[in-house]
């Protein structure tokens, strides 16, 4: 097996290039930004031979990189980015206050890059679903209208987490009933979901020039025109497809624009959506990873490839009121025993040359081929379990009062995010000024939180040991602990400062109710997996002699014991 060392944890997804080169996402070691599934803030290119190429990060208080990249023909690459949205942004784009609490909305949007310098890039378009929004919520807002007949508009009172919100009140959980939002049997209240969208993947279709995403929140695939200018991308007019940045197709989901109700629903919480490229059996169709979360008559995963209602201009047919087309899947691959295959998280599948389907079961580290009469003949067990990464979010760091696991448990604000984070860097600054450069190192070692790990510690407990402070050092970090206690004081309201004491005296927070089942038991997880064929351009002239086996590596990459 070949590896690509890196000095940080994937962000989430990794392509093998045409000219040998590995084009990947990073995830920050911590993010200046609020951490979700997907968090990453970097991409990175390695040359064959493991020299870094290009090491760019984006990400501030406002906006981070996460889950997926996607290198285009000209040489930039396409990020999907979170986007923060104050509380009062929210409401005054007329989301509902019940479903946004103080610490705002993340919105999404894409970027494209261009890289100018090892570690340098320059954003050369964008496109943000913040600019195409509809509501019917409140007339006196912005972009007020019928949600049903602005299906190229994005509903900002929409998404899983937001219904899950919205059904606290009897009487909205009629109404929501009412417009097929719902079904007839009841859903519980859920807390109020700030990651809105949480676009997933991102494709690019080179001889229409447009974009598709995987939008998990709202279980639909998205297509918008690249072929516009900035300016363009966030209004409703010009492009190549004459539209803007609004939505040219959408498929999954009819009741996120009223067209349809549960019972129409076709995507359940998906991954992996993108376009069968060229030279491929199916080419030009969409391949979905369809992970079953919430999928009606029960959970269970399929691979689904979608023939869109597409001309050669790249124009979608579309009948007003009616949901986009097709009404089902070409060609769609479930287990025999459908429960036999659930993943309920990440996960991914690709065409191969022969036509076969590789899949990867993400959740559960099953990967496998399935011919196109869904024989399965191949499939493998991932055994990496548990490798340490490097900035991890649950493991300790020096000088981070609140880790960002915390952030919206407490509520911050966009304000206090960014004083925390400030914080947090002058802690960090002043411990660099007494420890050692070997405490440094061994402080940053990757490792698993204790539970003596409190929050609101600038030395967590756990790296004391390791760090073997002088008694000089220990009473100048007591003088550091003292100091950043009282601005953290300063940082938090008194019902903040009630909840972090809680944390605090309880590092591993309330009991909480057991996650569902990610899907039947297999390998180590998995984000996504790519097979490439043995006469792929990228991987021509070069040394494919087996290397150690994926268990060595495993081996080699445990810390070793002190």
């Amino acid at each position: 097996m070949k590896n690509w060392p890196s000095d940080c944890k994937p962000g989430h997804s990794a392509y093998l290039l045409e000219n040998g080169n590995l084009l990947r996402a990073g995830a920050l070691m911590n993010p200046p930004f609020r951490v979700f599934g997907g968090a990453g803030g970097r991409i990175q290119e390695f040359s064959w031979d493991g020299e870094l190429l290009w090491d760019f990060t984006y990400a501030d208080d406002s906006h981070l990189g996460h889950h997926d990249i996607c290198r285009l023909p000209n040489g930039n690459v396409l990020l999907p980015v979170w986007e923060q949205k104050t509380r009062d942004e929210a409401v005054a784009a007329g989301r509902r206050a019940e479903t946004v609490n103080k610490t705002g909305l993340v919105a999404d949007g894409v970027v494209e890059i261009k890289p100018t310098g090892k570690t340098t890039g320059k954003v050369v378009w964008e496109w943000h679903a913040w600019d195409h929004l509809v509501q019917d919520h409140d007339s006196a807002k912005k972009d007020y209208g019928e949600v049903g007949k602005r299906p190229e508009r994005i509903d900002v009172n929409f998404g899983e987490g937001t219904i899950a919100a919205m059904v606290a009140k009897p009487e909205e959980l009629e109404k929501l009933r009412a417009i097929g939002y719902i079904g007839g049997a009841g859903q519980k209240p859920g807390r109020i979901q700030p990651d809105w969208l949480h676009i997933n993947a991102v494709s690019y279709n080179a001889e229409f020039d447009q974009i598709l995403f995987s939008v998990h929140e709202f279980s639909e695939i998205w297509v918008v025109d690249h072929g516009t200018t900035t300016a363009e991308a966030a209004g409703s007019k010009g492009g190549k497809a004459g539209k803007g940045g609004d939505l040219l197709y959408r498929w999954g989901n009819p009741r996120a624009y009223r067209a349809g109700s549960v019972k129409d629903q076709k995507l359940f919480g998906q991954h992996n959506a993108h376009w069968i490229p060229k030279g491929l059996p199916g080419a030009g169709d969409f391949l979905v990873f369809n992970n079953g979360q919430r999928r009606t008559g029960g959970a269970y995963s399929t691979v689904d490839e979608i023939v869109p209602p597409v001309d050669s201009k790249g124009q979608y047919k579309y009948i007003a009121g009616e949901p986009y087309g097709p009404e089902t899947p070409v060609w769609s691959y479930s287990a025999p025993k459908r429960t036999d295959f659930f993943s309920s998280f990440i996960s991914g599948a690709h065409r191969l040359p022969n036509g076969d389907t590789f899949i990867c079961s993400g959740a559960n580290g099953t990967i496998f081929e399935v011919t196109a009469e869904k024989e399965m003949v191949w499939k493998y067990l991932n055994p990496v379990l548990g490798i340490p990464s490097p900035g991890s979010s649950l493991a300790p760091k020096l000088g981070q009062l609140v880790p960002p696991r915390l952030h919206d448990t407490l509520e911050l604000t966009p304000e206090q995010r960014k004083a925390l984070n400030a914080l947090d860097n002058d802690m960090a600054s002043q411990l660099d000024k007494f420890l050692t450069e070997d405490q440094k190192k061994a402080g940053n070692e990757p490792g698993s939180a204790a539970p003596s790990d409190q929050p609101g510690q600038v030395l967590p407990a756990s790296m004391l040991a390791r760090l073997k402070l002088t008694d000089a050092q220990q009473q100048q970090a007591a003088a550091l602990q003292k100091e950043a206690e009282e601005k953290l004081d300063k940082v938090l309201d008194e019902e903040q400062k009630k909840q972090f004491k809680g944390m605090k005296d309880k590092p591993d927070g309330p009991p909480r109710q057991p996650p569902p089942s990610p899907g039947p038991p297999g390998g180590g997880g998995i984000f996504r997996a790519t097979r490439y064929p043995a006469d792929y351009v990228g991987l021509k002239g070069r040394d494919l002699k087996p290397g150690q086996t994926i268990e060595e590596i495993v081996a080699a990459a445990k810390p070793k014991e002190k």
